[in-house]
């Protein structure tokens, strides 16, 4: 079985998209310049996959350092950002508090990472682990950096 991989899906979804405004227009009537709406049609699907995924390369590594980061596990799948922030800010200023979703769902996959501005306040955060936040017992941890070949 051939295994499609999300981009080339993408540039499936983006050709048949192009091909299907070029006969829509001409169905119309007008004459159209094939390369302007596939031009128009990359642009649409560029702007759309940075706002899509914006944020994310911050979870990766971007600009955030796992030394100022604390893994989150064993979440309920209906804790939100909100929440988390406010639980964690307890212990020191929160930065961000990301909860890690499935791309294809949107569905919470039950662990965040939290970000505070000081390590003193990611060390006091650190004696969260074992308690209860909406009915789950917490596992928080240092974050570490990825390996290669970790998705």
């Amino acid at each position: 079985m051939c295994k499609v991989t999300p981009l080339a899906g993408l540039v499936g979804r983006v050709i048949l998209a192009g091909f299907l405004i070029i006969y829509y227009l001409e169905s119309k009537g007008l004459r159209v310049n094939v390369w302007i709406i596939v031009g128009i049609v990359v642009v649409v699907v560029l702007v759309w996959l940075m706002w899509k995924r914006r944020g994310s390369a911050a979870v990766i590594g971007g600009d955030r350092r796992p030394s100022d980061q604390i893994y989150v596990g064993n979440l309920s799948y209906r804790v939100r950002e909100a929440e988390l922030e406010k639980f964690f800010a307890q212990y020191g200023v929160v930065t961000s508090a990301r909860v890690i979703r499935d791309m294809r769902t949107k569905r919470s996959k039950g662990y965040a990472f939290v970000t505070f501005q000081t390590v003193q306040a990611l060390d006091n955060a650190l004696s969260a682990d074992g308690q209860e936040m909406a009915g789950r017992m917490l596992v928080v941890r240092r974050a570490r950096p990825r390996t290669q070949g970790e998705e």
